[in-house]
């Protein structure tokens, strides 16, 4: 049974390997990714005293873990690597987590062994995994701050498991802000189990030993301090980037209401959902590429069990608290869930092997098997679009470079970084822009050199669609009405324009 742990990781990351290696990702996508990438390599770089990442608009945690396994590789596949580790380390913190919360009676061990399988082969875990995002890591943070509440809630007088929870309950923030709402649930359990010891050793006398007050207070102010030491550098730094959290369009626009509601207009656009966001954010308990919805039922029935356990505090609080923060956002994305699956898994495995007596044991197996080989053909096809769509990106990129001079200048929108990244071009940000900066750009390209040209590459329906009114649609209309385009190529909705010479 000792080993059981190792083996669920080994089983975890060789799985996240093996898709890395078929799929042949780098696990750059999108704009997120390499700004993730180019964040690990200033950090590399970095000279003491100075503030890394310059406007970087996310908190430095997964950028410093990627870092260092970029370190360590002595290449881009650590940042990938970090991703994929963290990913695969939640298997056995699930199992873990299982173990410490005790309900399932000599069935312990085997709601671990589920937890961390259904864990471990989540389609969409298994995706973030293989991305340069921060999504695997935070989950990671915060899986194992909450396995190390539950081992402090376990043994009789240790501090230093809550000092350590404190600790990566911090890495956690750091890594994705979302996670700074588990302060409520987390804090409310480690609270209720405080209370819980003071009670009882006030029992087994006539008064409360001050000792004991001493010790939770001190363990309490620990933590407090463990906490801040990380958390509050990366307040002062984000709050110096130019993009502060407290101006997020996820903490500013945040209302109950759009939960009910289908259509938003934000800073990112125009989107129109086919499901609110209650039903979409409840995903990760029904959603056969987070859960097999067989296994649903075990979720609740496994809450159930621990109905009369602070256990239930910390994971029925996570789910909920994070829950009803997405459900008030205005956006849609099937990653976001996966903030509160953990527990999701855990709560699964509890239900599995807790279920009657009369229901047979192999029977259990076989509803987890069945259920797991059921969700395969829906990860599939999570991860498979998600290929399809970076192998888009790549080709798009591919027939740019095909088309035109390594001198050229390149306005887009979405793919800016990547063709940064990948090519030799100047590329210019369309977002970015506004009419009098883009006059000057091509006033002054066509200045400088005759054989320097300057071309537009955007997804022109895009932009008509999620875009309109905001400064990309308005920059792509301005060239189009005041400078004028040609349209000289196109790759799937990717339109070439070249920028006609500027008429001063």
């Amino acid at each position: 049974m000792k080993w059981l742990p190792l083996w669920l990781f080994a089983f975890a990351l060789g799985a996240r390997l093996l898709l890395i290696a078929v799929l042949g990702m780098d696990g750059l996508y999108g704009q997120d990714a390499f700004a993730y990438m180019n964040c690990a390599r200033e950090i590399l770089h970095i000279h003491w005293g100075e503030i890394p990442c310059g406007t970087f608009y996310w908190p430095l945690g997964y950028p410093l873990l990627a870092a260092l396994f970029m370190l360590v590789t002595h290449a881009q596949f650590g940042a990938q690597l970090a991703s994929a580790v963290a990913g695969a380390a939640i298997a056995p913190l699930a199992y873990w987590m299982a173990i410490e919360v005790g309900a399932a009676g000599r069935g312990e061990a085997r709601s671990g062994v589920a937890a961390g399988l259904i864990v471990a082969l989540c389609g969409t875990l298994l995706l973030s995994s293989i991305v340069v995002m921060s999504d695997a890591a935070g989950l990671f943070w915060a899986t194992l701050s909450a396995c190390l509440l539950l081992r402090w809630s376990n043994v009789s007088v240790q501090p230093a498991w809550l000092l350590l929870a404190a600790m990566a309950f911090a890495m956690a923030v750091i890594t994705r802000w979302i996670f700074a709402g588990l302060i409520l649930p987390f804090g409310a359990f480690a609270a209720l189990v405080t209370w819980h010891r003071l009670r009882t050793v006030r029992s087994q006398g006539t008064a409360l030993p001050h000792r004991s007050v001493m010790v939770a207070g001190l363990s309490w102010a620990g933590a407090a301090l463990v906490f801040a030491l990380i958390v509050v550098p990366q307040l002062y730094i984000n709050g110096h980037s130019g993009y502060p959290v407290s101006s997020d369009g996820w903490i500013v626009g945040w209302n109950p209401v759009n939960a009910l509601r289908t259509s938003f207009d934000t800073a990112s656009g125009h989107f129109g959902y086919r499901v609110p966001p209650i039903i979409f954010n409840a995903e990760p308990v029904f959603h056969p590429a987070y859960l097999f919805p067989l296994l649903t039922p075990c979720v609740l029935y496994g809450a159930w069990q621990l109905r009369r356990s602070a256990a239930v505090v910390l994971l029925g609080g996570w789910i909920i608290t994070l829950y009803l923060y997405l459900i008030g956002t205005t956006q849609e994305n099937t990653r976001f869930g996966l903030a509160f699956f953990t527990p999701v898994a855990v709560l699964a495995g509890v239900g599995i092997f807790s279920m009657p007596a009369r229901l047979r044991l192999s029977h259990r197996w076989l509803l987890l098997v069945v259920s797991l080989l059921l969700a395969i053909p829906f990860s599939y096809r999570v991860i498979a679009a998600f290929n399809s769509a970076a192998a888009l990106q790549f080709s798009a990129i591919r027939y740019l470079q095909s088309q035109l001079p390594p001198a050229s200048t390149v306005v887009t929108f979405e793919l800016s970084i990547s063709l940064e990244h990948y090519t030799d071009f100047t590329v210019v940000d369309l977002f970015a822009q506004t009419p009098e900066s883009l006059r000057l750009l091509v006033c002054a390209a066509g200045s400088t050199s005759r054989t320097r040209s300057t071309y537009l590459y955007v997804d022109s329906a895009k932009l008509e669609s999620q875009w309109v009114g905001k400064s990309p649609d308005e920059g792509f209309r301005w060239l189009r009405d005041h400078i004028g385009l040609t349209q000289v190529g196109q790759q799937g909705p990717w339109m070439l324009y070249r920028v006609r010479a500027c008429n001063q």
